[in-house]
């Protein structure tokens, strides 16, 4: 009976350090993770939230840049665009004015023309001058030139106030053989003063042939009702086109 009892004894006690053991195993798998997570990230997973940010404004950005890129070359480009453009326009102005130089028939002076010339005791024009001459290639003469009058132009008060100005608007005719062929702008009043006139070649004086030209010059005030002359010069020069 002795025996029985002990033998029963030692296999309760093994039966209770196995489920001890067991006990303790299984608690030590339980809190295993809590000190530490070893796992490794799966390659082929997939993006986290914040990954997505970070891809998002990686794009935005090269997006900036490429729209920054293209509003530079805009720029550039409307640069270039403005400066053809203003280039187009000065060649267009520089080839008005040279186009604005052929001959058209000048203003004509208010008629009938009042002679004054008489008005002053000297000579209102004092000389002429032939300049800017271009020497013939076929004979002696000019087949270009324009002339330098000097005149006294000052006129104070020479007008009535019911013609608008009681002040002279002084200006110059130019004929060639008898025919009008320039009328100059208004000019400054001056006692002693030098006045350049361009005379047009081309359907201007170019019209008469080779030899000598008669010219006249007038020195006109004008007038609301007729133009009044204060002073004429007479003289030739040699034309070889």
């Amino acid at each position: 009976m002795i025996h029985a009892g002990l033998r029963g004894s030692v296999q309760n006690r093994i039966l209770t350090v196995v489920a001890i053991t067991c006990l303790v195993a299984l608690a030590g798998c339980s809190a295993g993770p809590s000190l530490g997570d070893t796992t490794t990230p799966d390659e082929n997973s997939t993006p986290t939230a914040t990954d997505a940010a970070a891809t998002d404004t990686d794009a935005a950005d090269a997006g900036t840049d490429e729209s920054e890129t293209a509003s530079t070359s805009a720029t550039e480009t409307s640069s270039e665009t403005a400066t053809a453009s203003a280039t187009a326009t000065e060649t267009s102005s520089e080839t008005a004015t040279e186009t604005s130089e052929s001959w058209t028939h000048p203003e004509l002076p208010n008629k009938p023309m009042e002679d004054k010339t008489n008005a002053s005791s000297e000579p209102r024009i004092s000389s002429v001058e032939v300049v800017n001459t271009v020497a013939s290639e076929t004979g002696s003469g000019y087949s270009n030139f324009d002339l330098a009058v000097h005149a006294n132009t000052s006129m104070p008060r020479v007008d009535p106030a019911s013609h608008g100005t009681v002040d002279g608007e002084p200006y110059f005719l130019v004929y060639v053989n008898g025919q009008l062929l320039e009328r100059s702008k208004y000019v400054v009043h001056d006692e002693n003063g030098t006045f350049e006139i361009t005379m047009r070649k081309d359907g201007g004086f170019d019209r008469f042939d080779a030899g000598e030209l008669d010219l006249t010059v007038k020195l006109v005030d004008r007038d609301s009702e007729y133009d009044d002359v204060y002073g004429v010069w007479n003289g030739s020069v040699q034309y070889a086109p």
